[in-house]
């Protein structure tokens, strides 16, 4: 009984720890890894004018958030059309 209770306790105080990855000695060099190789480079960002940021996250927001609205846009278009001629 006590054998289980015991292991219980380590179980509940065991403490992970995680590996740590060889350093490179070098920038944009290639690390080992055990499960292959992975690299370090770094992208240079590039800054964008305000207009063109404003304008790419509004077609982002458009597809994911409302992928839709090109298709309700052209029904409203000729629901008018078809209002205005009936007029």
């Amino acid at each position: 009984m006590e054998d289980k209770s015991s292991e219980k306790s380590k179980e509940s105080n065991a403490v992970f720890v995680v590996p740590k990855l060889p350093k490179s000695t070098r920038k944009n060099e290639l690390v080992p890894v055990d499960s292959g190789v992975v690299s370090i480079k770094k992208e240079p960002r590039k800054v964008l004018p305000e207009e063109q940021y404003v304008d790419n996250m509004k077609s982002i927001i458009q597809r994911d958030y409302f992928p839709d609205i090109k298709k309700l846009r052209v029904s409203l278009m000729w629901k008018l059309l078809l209002f205005y001629l009936d007029t």
